[in-house]
């Protein structure tokens, strides 16, 4: 595994600094995030299509709409 994508809720201020922990946590990944997420961490903004092309594996920081949401974006 090499690329982790994140999905997390939106406007969620825990879900932001998760994902940067996790980030943190594994600097041998390439660590990419949905678009809301990346411009809250002023990461580089990754096309949804590029997202689910790229990703080994995906995780969803939020609620049930939230993992109902994720299989559309990266559908």
């Amino acid at each position: 595994m090499q690329t982790l994508a994140i999905v997390a809720k939106r406007d969620k201020q825990e879900a932001v600094a998760l994902a940067a922990r996790i980030r943190e946590r594994y600097p041998h990944l390439t660590v990419l995030a949905e678009r809301y997420l990346s411009h809250a961490l002023g990461w580089p903004r990754v096309e949804d299509r590029e997202l689910a092309q790229r990703a080994d594996l995906v995780v969803v920081l939020g609620r049930d709409g939230t993992l109902i949401y994720t299989p559309r974006l990266l559908s």
